[in-house]
Order: structure tokens, then C-alpha cells, then sequence
């Protein structure tokens, strides 16, 4: 198993208030949903209204240079009461960006997610290809941010195809606590979700807010 791969649940379980691999889930039977890369122009209202018809609510980890540009589908988002999340602003690395100006980006995500809805967003974080450094983690942490990961990569970002994204779903071991990830950007991602959705149902799985798993 890669060092990455050993890191984060470690540090799950080393710093459970400020970072989330998994939740614990006692007895719970809830999985998160989680779609990177938004808002997305073209994805984000038929995912919404799949994810409506389905009774299904997510968490949305929004990049802030996107939520700018389209506030009224963040606004779409939270209305139809789902999660909010911050992916940063331009999603880069922390090697591309270093420590401080990665923080800066963070905060001004956050300001515009709040000024996009008119009201606060829980300080939801989660790193730009999962990858962190200690001086980001620090500097988040001091800044009141929560750093949620995911532990199972349902692998859209390199597929292109519904039935085979969907497939792939149905052949992972998923248990309750489990955080999905997947990304509104991708059509297939879109097309996929009812089949999606209602595989997990079938496994008598439900749907968790970030925040009821980190209470689990």
C-alpha cells in the first residue's frame, strides 16, 4: 500500500476533529456523497435534479474561481439542501502554490461560497487531488478549516463511460461510513447517478451529510 494511501487514515484517526478519512458511523448506515470540481455549467442542474428525484443529498466541494463565476448554482445547491464544501480556488497543489498563498486560497473560497448564499458555510476543506503538506494542513487547521478526504475514488476522473463508471460502483466493497468521491464535471458522472444510486439502495446503504458522519 502507498505511503498516501496509509497517511490518511492515520491522520483520521491521530486528529479526528479536524480530519475526516471515514466516518465512524456506530450503527449508522450512511455513506457520503461527494462531487468535486463545481459549480459546473453544463452538469450541476441535471445532477441536482437526478439527486432530487432520488431523494439523495450530497456534499458539494466547489472550487471558489467556479463558484465566482456561477454563484446562482451555489445557491442551487444549498437550496435544494445539500452540503457545501471548499476545494480551493484554482485547484493547485500546495508545491505549486506554497503554504501561505494554498491558505489565502482557501479563505477566499470561503468568502465567496458565504457571499454566494448570504449566509456562513461550515469550514469544510477538502485538498485539490487529495494532496497536502504539513505547513497547509497547520495553516488550514489555525484557520478553523475541517479536511475531509474520501475513502473510496469511484475513478470517474478516468473513465468515460456511464455504464462502466456505474459497473465499477456495483463491484467495490462500500460499508457504511464510506466517503465517495466523485466529480460533477463528467457527463458520464451525471448519466451514471441514478443506476448509481440505486445500487446503493439495493445494499440497504443511505445517504450522510459530512457532518452526521464526523457526529457517528
Amino acid at each position: 500500500m502507498a505511503f498516501g494511501a496509509l497517511l490518511k487514515p492515520a491522520l483520521a484517526r491521530l486528529a479526528p476533529a479536524v480530519f475526516l478519512y471515514r466516518g465512524v458511523a456506530n450503527g449508522a448506515t450512511g455513506v457520503a456523497l461527494t462531487f468535486d470540481d463545481g459549480p459546473d455549467p453544463r452538469h450541476t442542474e441535471p445532477l441536482l435534479e437526478i439527486l432530487d428525484r432520488e431523494r439523495v443529498k450530497g456534499t458539494f466541494f466547489l472550487q471558489g474561481q467556479e463558484a465566482a463565476k456561477y454563484p446562482a448554482l451555489v445557491r442551487a445547491i444549498h437550496a435544494g439542501g445539500h452540503e457545501l464544501g471548499n476545494h480551493g480556488y484554482s485547484h493547485r497543489r500546495p508545491s505549486e502554490l506554497g503554504a501561505a498563498a494554498y491558505v489565502n486560497e482557501a479563505l477566499r473560497t470561503q468568502l465567496t461560497l458565504e457571499d454566494s448564499i448570504g449566509a456562513p458555510v461550515a469550514p469544510l476543506f477538502r485538498p485539490p487531488y487529495g494532496a497536502m503538506s504539513v505547513r497547509t494542513v497547520i495553516g488550514l487547521v489555525r484557520n478553523g478549516f475541517r479536511i475531509v478526504h474520501w475513502s473510496i475514488d469511484s475513478g470517474d476522473s478516468f473513465m468515460h463511460d456511464a455504464d462502466e463508471l456505474a459497473g465499477c460502483i456495483e463491484r467495490m466493497s462500500i460499508r457504511a461510513g464510506d466517503i465517495l468521491l466523485f466529480h460533477e464535471d463528467q457527463a458520464h458522472t451525471v448519466t451514471a447517478m441514478p443506476a448509481i444510486l440505486r445500487g446503493l439502495k439495493a445494499r440497504s446503504l443511505n445517504f450522510a451529510s459530512i457532518e452526521a458522519l464526523w457526529r457517528d
